[in-house]
């Protein structure tokens, strides 16, 4: 006996196998975004900031604030500035915060810390502790990673 299919049937199991086919490419595309999202997502940023009462004479510092946006602990172990343009490296040993090195950030936190003025210019080349500079701050975590922030222009006489 000979069995025949109808146009229909070859065409309902071609529809099954490309629906088939779709879910499978569907499936590995959302595992890979899962795999993707499960890296530390950090992110530095700078700023200048005054904060009434912490220090005598209320001086404006630089802030660096660094938060982690993935769904995985990163675990940070230094902060650094670097110089644009001379790509000269300024190593902050020890920068003011209330918490030190390492230091787990948790998926969804942040760590922030602040420098004095003159802690920074302590760093400086003597030519570059007058007017404006740009800058970057460097993240290093133990995994190896390594964030950077945007260049931010710092008015160092706007920090007194």
């Amino acid at each position: 006996m000979i069995c025949t299919m109808s146009t229909y049937e070859k065409l309902a199991i071609i529809l099954a196998g490309v629906a088939l086919l779709w879910s499978i490419i569907y499936a590995v595309f959302n595992e890979i975004q899962k795999w993707r999202d499960r890296k530390p997502k950090i992110t530095v940023e700078l700023a200048v900031v005054q904060i009434p009462g912490v220090f005598s004479g209320n001086p404006r510092l630089l802030t660096i604030t660094v938060r982690n946006k993935g769904e995985q602990l990163s675990i940070l172990n230094s902060i650094n500035l670097r110089l644009s343009g001379i790509e000269k490296l300024l190593f902050i040993n020890n920068p003011r915060s209330h918490y030190s090195f390492p230091y787990e950030l948790k998926p969804g936190d942040s760590y922030e810390c602040w420098i004095l003025k003159e802690d920074l210019t302590k760093k400086l080349p003597e030519i570059e502790r007058q007017g404006k500079i740009e800058i970057k701050a460097e993240i290093g975590d133990k995994a190896g990673g390594d964030y950077k922030s945007k260049p931010f222009l710092l008015d160092l006489s706007k920090l007194d």
